[in-house]
C-alpha cells in the first residue's frame, strides 16, 4: 500500500488508482487499517459488498496482490500484473502512458 501510494502521487491528476479489499485471512477491519495506515489518495472500495463480487471475479487471478490497468475508456490494458512490486508498477504505468 505505501507504494501505491507513492506511484499515486509520482503521477498525479494522470491516473487513477482503486483498490478493492478483500482481505480475506485478517478481516476487513484489518483490510481497512492497513489501507488507511498507508495513508493512500485513492479510493477503496469494500470487495466484501455484494457489487463487487463479479468484478473480483473477474479481475481475480488468485494471487494477491493482482494489478489490472485499465484506461480512460474502460479497456484492460495488458494483462494482470501478479505480486508487482512498485518499479515494476511504475514502468507498466508508464509504458501504458505512451
Amino acid at each position: 500500500m505505501p507504494g501505491l501510494a507513492e506511484l499515486a502521487d509520482e503521477f498525479g491528476g494522470r491516473v487513477g488508482f482503486l483498490t478493492l479489499l478483500g482481505d480475506f485471512d485478517t478481516g476487513k477491519a484489518s483490510a481497512i487499517s492497513i489501507t488507511e495506515s498507508a495513508g493512500a489518495p485513492f479510493l477503496t472500495a469494500d470487495a466484501f459488498h455484494s457489487d463487487f463480487q463479479r468484478l473480483m471475479q473477474l479481475l481475480s487471478s488468485g494471487f494477491v496482490p493482482t494489478t489490472v490497468l485499465i484506461g480512460a475508456d474502460g479497456d484492460v490494458l495488458g494483462g494482470q500484473i501478479v505480486g508487482a512490486g512498485k518499479d515494476m508498477l511504475r514502468a507498466a504505468i508508464t509504458d501504458a502512458l505512451g
